[in-house]
C-alpha cells in the first residue's frame, strides 16, 4: 500500500467516525437542563441529567458509594422536574441499579421517565431519600 493510498484510507475513516459522531450526539449527550443534586451519608449523586431522545422526558444520572464504606446503603432517590414559574410538573421515585453490598461496587445508575414533555422542563432536581416509605410512582 502506497503512503497516498493509506493517507486516502485514513482520511475516509476519520472522516466515517466524525460524521457517525455528529449523527449520535443528539442521543448520546445529555441536556443542559440545570440540576441540583443531593447525596446523603456514604452516598454522592455524581450526575442527573434530562435525555436527548424521546418524549416523553427521561431522568438518567449515575451514584458513587463512599469508598470507605462497605455496608449496604438503603434507600431511593426522589427525582422532580420543574417547570415554568417553579411549577412542580413531575414528582417520582426511583431505585438505583448496580451497586451491591461489596466495598469494591462503587457505582450505581438510574433512569426515570416523567411523563411530561421534555420541553417543559426547565430544571431538575435528585435527591437521596434515606427512609424506607413505601414506594409510589408519584410521592408527596
Amino acid at each position: 500500500m502506497s503512503a497516498s493510498s493509506f493517507a486516502a484510507s485514513l482520511l475516509g475513516a476519520s472522516a466515517t467516525l466524525v460524521l457517525g459522531g455528529c449523527a449520535m450526539a443528539p442521543f448520546a449527550q445529555p441536556s443542559t437542563v440545570p440540576a441540583e443534586l443531593h447525596g446523603g451519608p456514604h452516598l454522592t449523586v455524581v450526575s442527573g441529567y434530562l435525555t436527548r431522545a424521546g418524549m416523553p422526558a427521561v431522568v438518567r444520572g449515575q451514584l458513587r458509594r463512599d469508598p470507605l464504606w462497605s455496608g449496604p446503603i438503603q434507600g431511593h432517590l426522589h427525582v422532580i422536574a420543574y417547570g415554568s414559574d417553579d411549577k412542580v410538573l413531575a414528582r417520582k421515585a426511583v431505585r438505583w441499579f448496580g451497586m451491591s453490598g461489596q466495598k469494591g461496587d462503587l457505582k450505581a445508575f438510574y433512569k426515570v421517565g416523567l411523563r411530561v414533555p421534555r420541553s417543559q422542563i426547565i430544571r431538575i432536581t435528585v435527591s437521596y431519600a434515606p427512609d424506607d416509605h413505601k414506594m409510589s410512582k408519584d410521592f408527596r
